[in-house]
């Protein structure tokens, strides 16, 4: 068996192919190139591979040469990046799986466990491939099929799919997006190979494996969790698509707790009011089969190093709301840890990392219901970055403030020609680390309201007063949390304690008053139609500057969130463009906005010297500038003139 190497190396030629063009489509098994042995290439023809583009619509599966390698050398920097199927066993894996490495020519590559499962593959019991890291290549967050995703990720469909047979659960969502039902399938059916339906069954299923694995919940439990209506549509799903029942798939894995790290707890935390049957309807949020949960779960949540947690640690101690937010564990272990509230849904979670492992630790409370864990799972990831593929992120920006060395810097190599001068961003002492999110959209405007022309201390003074004044403390299962306030509290609250401007206290109050959608006669002056139909997102995304991208399930428990748009909060009196960029970065984790206007970052991109380059650098660093945005606030003096000298003749 190779050992696990922490890079791979291909020839230069094979890895600018590999890079810039990707691949369309997956091969054809009887289009494969020759088995590879395994024999490494003199070192000489060598370079160090970089990780495969994974974050612009319109990427594919790396190249199979790229992926042979990636999955001879298990790199974990490829992990959810793509898929191995494994057509002599009909399962597919990870490509870093710790089973026996199988022939080539039994082997094909996929782009998602989606297009694997599309195929007829079953997810590998060893490896587990609902824990890889999330990754979708094919799609941009503008995208219509991206939110349609993203939706159906955070729990879209649940239960509601499996009491709604003739496809009205489809046409809602299709109305959410202001899309035809009709269209909406075909971009499933082109993209991914299977309809929103086959989706969303595979998103439960791959939910309800992970809680098999790693909880000890009753199957009932797991279902419910999951999404699924009732334990028979439960049951069916893992027989089409596992060939197993949920009973033997636990049998068949089953650890004692000390050694699986993943696993979490017995049942003794969730109460069930009624005893469910295979073929009975767990109607939620009836009383007839109430879940009651006190206590959180714990999953194992995984990430592509390079992942710094310290330091995304560090950002979020360095903005924290008191009770809100805590960053040591019982065992006095370093943790990030969140109070979340998603519409009406409150929850929490607190993740530490797992010592050699890719992967954190994640206890998570999403509510009383176990319904609520989808919606809590994917915000989680987002607050956390955890499908970041930091790898390529630090190399495309390194590659685009290469690009801007002057041509007079260029050195004559050995033989006479031209060579560009070396340049490495983590020689420089610069660093890409992960996008930190904020708990909500909405947190992420009032941070950015608060922090207009303030210093970061003061920001988070005011940040916490607001939470002191307007905030409500609830007990989530066993902690006391303090809530980030209410849309709805904010719009009528007096701020008589925060030390600021009266003009920016009225900001506060007409940006609570937005999304809590109050009609307001100064706020209907200044941005028309803001106050949307939920019947008619088409007309409320495109007409009245409500965004219908919210969380929630289409069981209508009041988890639809209607955020405003960019439109609509510039047209409040007392936001501007770095108010709402710097929100849509934190609060909506955009992975593109070069906070420009920010004053830290203007005196750095001067200090560099990349300030009168600033159009070219927009352009060349897209669709990374908020990484480059964050590792601008976090250079030292020292780091700025190596890089001014570097760029400067």
């Amino acid at each position: 068996m190779p050992a696990k190497n922490d890079a791979i190396t291909l020839p230069k030629q094979e890895l600018t192919k590999s890079l810039r063009k990707g691949q369309s489509k997956p091969e054809r098994k009887d289009q494969r190139k020759p088995e590879c042995k395994g024999q490494p290439e003199p070192k000489s023809q060598l370079v160090q591979a970089k990780v495969p583009h994974n974050g612009q619509s319109g990427a594919r599966c790396p190249d199979n040469d790229v992926c042979q390698r990636a999955r001879l050398s298990r790199d974990a920097r490829f992990d959810g990046v793509f898929f191995v199927g494994v057509f002599s066993t009909g399962i597919y894996c990870r490509p870093v799986c710790p089973a026996p490495l199988p022939k080539e020519d039994n082997v094909r590559y996929f782009a998602s466990a989606q297009e694997a499962a599309a195929a007829g593959l079953r997810p590998c019991l060893r490896c587990r491939p609902e824990s890889a890291p999330g990754s979708a290549p094919w799609r941009g967050t503008a995208t219509t099929l991206g939110r349609a995703m993203a939706l159906i990720d955070a729990g879209a469909l649940n239960a509601a799919i499996d009491s709604e047979p003739d496809g009205s659960a489809i046409e809602a969502l299709a109305a959410r997006l202001g899309v035809g039902s009709r269209y909406l399938r075909k971009l499933f059916q082109e993209q991914l190979g299977m309809s929103p339906k086959a989706y969303g069954d595979y998103r439960r299923l791959l939910l309800a494996k992970a809680l098999l694995h790693q909880t000890q919940l009753p199957m009932s439990e797991v279902a419910f969790a999951a999404g699924f209506g009732s334990l028979r549509r439960f049951n069916e799903v893992f027989r089409d698509k596992l060939a197993l029942t949920p009973a033997s798939l636990r049998r068949s894995t089953a650890l004692p707790q000390s050694q699986e790290p993943g696993c979490a707890t017995d049942s003794s935390h969730v109460r069930t009011t009624k005893e469910v049957s295979s073929n009975t309807s767990i109607n939620i949020g009836t009383q007839e089969a109430c879940r009651v949960l006190t206590a959180d779960i714990r999953l194992t949540l995984s990430f592509r190093p390079p992942y710094d947690f310290m330091a995304l640690r560090q950002f979020f101690m360095a903005r924290a709301i008191n009770g809100n937010e805590w960053f040591v564990d019982a065992a006095g272990e370093p943790c990030i840890g969140k109070a979340l509230s998603i519409g009406p849904l409150n929850g929490y979670f607190e993740a530490s990392p797992i010592k050699g492992k890719h992967a954190l630790m994640v206890s998570i409370y999403p509510g009383p219901e176990l319904g609520n864990l989808s919606a809590f799972l994917s915000q989680i990831r987002r607050v956390l970055d955890l499908d970041a593929n930091l790898g390529v992120i630090e190399a495309h920006i390194s590659d685009a403030i290469k690009s801007l060395i002057p041509k007079a810097r260029l050195q004559q190599s050995e033989d006479g020609g031209d060579e560009t001068r070396a340049f490495d961003l983590r020689a420089l002492g610069m660093q890409v680390n992960s996008l930190p999110g904020a708990g909500s959209y909405f947190e992420a405007c009032c941070r950015a309201v608060l922090g207009q022309q303030v210093s970061l201390t003061q920001a988070t003074s005011l940040l916490n007063a607001l939470v002191d004044e307007v905030g409500e403390t609830v007990t989530l299962g066993s902690r006391e949390c303090r809530l980030f306030p209410t849309p709805a509290a904010v719009a009528g609250a007096e701020l008589a304690t925060l030390k600021m401007p009266g003009a920016r206290k009225l900001a506060l109050n007409r940006l609570g008053a937005l999304f809590a959608g109050t009609a307001l006669c100064e706020l209907a002056e200044k941005a028309e139609g803001i106050i949307a139909d939920k019947a008619s997102s088409d007309s409320a995304e495109k007409h009245n500057g409500i965004r219908a991208d919210g969380l929630g399930n289409s069981a209508d428990k009041g988890t639809e969130l209607l955020e405003p748009t960019e439109a609509s909060l510039l047209a409040l009196k007392g936001i501007g463009p770095w108010t709402v960029n710097y929100a849509s970065m934190r609060g909506l984790s955009s992975p593109d906005v070069l906070l420009d206007g920010d004053l830290i970052v203007r005196q750095r991109l001067e200090l560099c010297g990349l300030a009168e380059m600033l159009p070219v650098l927009k352009s060349r660093v897209s669709p990374w500038g908020s990484y480059l945005t964050l590792m601008l606030w976090h250079m030292d003096a020292d780091v700025l003139k190596t890089l001014k000298s570097t760029l400067i003749k």
